[in-house]
């Protein structure tokens, strides 16, 4: 084996924005500003058992969200849940239980409406 002489040269490097030599035409280098935070997940926040009197509609929906994301197989179509009957107590109640995932949609036009992501993979309110 031969020796090869490779001569080490020490390089001060700056990175970042001004670090560059400038191009001919003037332009420069633009950098996208990075997100600070990150949502991570918390789980919902929901009464205890013995504080529940008047969220029987809620819970009973809930019971019923269970069951169809037990048998729910693919292909079958979309099961929906009407949330129409439930008073403000039980739909706070209801919307706790699910969660806020990252995702909303409105939409306007032929139908008005607000869709939610919850924090369960593939159910939306």
């Amino acid at each position: 084996m031969k020796d090869i002489k490779i001569p080490v040269v020490g390089l001060h490097a700056q990175t970042g924005p001004g670090s560059q030599p400038p191009d001919p035409d003037g332009s420069e280098m633009m950098f996208t500003q990075m997100p600070e935070g990150m949502t991570t997940f918390h789980a919902p926040l929901i009464p205890e058992a013995e504080d529940t009197a008047g969220l029987e509609t809620a819970i009973s929906l809930g019971e019923t969200l269970l069951k169809q994301l037990q048998n729910y197989r693919i292909g079958d179509q979309t099961p929906m849940i009407e949330l129409d009957s439930l008073d403000l107590k039980n739909r706070t109640f209801f919307d706790q239980l699910l969660g806020e995932g990252e995702v909303s949609v409105q939409c306007n036009g032929n139908i008005n409406a607000l869709v939610q992501e919850s924090v369960l993979a593939g159910i939306w309110r």
